[in-house]
């Protein structure tokens, strides 16, 4: 078991510079990309303006995609699940053509503590 955990540890560095890599070179290939999307897909972090494209990159594939009508428009709304430390939060994601409108967090979850937020989806 301590065998597979190094090896786990090990490759974790490797597969976090392999992921900042990708978003450079994305950031190095799209120069018309806004000062604010650059320095938010640097840190890994969605804002609004960016395409499914960059969301992408910065945080992977969605877990769920869900399409609707919202006030006779087409929304697409993607959904993450984020974990850090003992945390896993949740987050929206809403595009309306293809750009991201609003980051909608959702909730988090910590085990054992009575505070928590984090709901299912729908």
């Amino acid at each position: 078991m301590a065998k597979y955990l190094l090896i786990v540890l090990m490759l974790l560095p490797v597969s976090c510079m392999s992921i900042q890599k990708k978003r450079l070179n994305y950031i190095e290939s799209h120069p018309n990309m806004t000062q604010i999307q650059k320095e938010a897909m640097i840190k890994g972090e969605v804002v609004t303006g960016m395409n499914r494209e960059m969301v992408e990159i910065s945080w992977g594939k969605p877990r769920d995609i869900i399409h609707e009508d919202v006030n006779g428009r087409r929304v697409t709304k993607w959904y993450y699940i984020k974990m850090s430390n003992d945390r896993i939060s949740g987050y929206e994601i809403v595009f309306r053509r293809d750009v991201v409108m609003d980051v909608r967090y959702k909730g988090t979850y910590s085990p054992g503590h009575p505070g928590n937020t984090l709901h299912p989806f729908r």
